[in-house]
């Protein structure tokens, strides 16, 4: 998707940035207002360059802290779940 909308917009520069899984708005804050403001400056051509630093910017501390909150929901759902399992099972007779 964003390939094609890059090339549908006149000298635009399609940044890939390895660790970042969704939304730069939504994920990394500091990385998506960097993009702005060298936008905003017209350096918009030296971003591809700023990748390594833009990639290492971390996430806002809200989103660490909902990272965390879901994988630890996640390791207690898959320690409970096999437990249950066995409870509603019925055993041959």
């Amino acid at each position: 998707m964003a390939e094609r909308v890059a090339s549908l917009v006149p000298g635009a520069v399609l940044l890939e940035l390895p660790t970042m899984a969704h939304s730069a708005l939504d994920f990394r804050e500091p990385a998506a207002l960097a993009i702005a403001e060298a936008v905003c400056r017209g350096e918009h051509n030296r971003l591809a360059d700023q990748v390594p630093m833009l990639d290492a910017m971390p996430p806002r501390a809200p989103v660490r802290l909902l990272w965390k909150a879901i994988d630890m929901a996640a390791a207690a759902e898959a320690a409970v779940l096999p437990a249950r399992r066995q409870v509603g099972q019925v055993s041959p007779a």
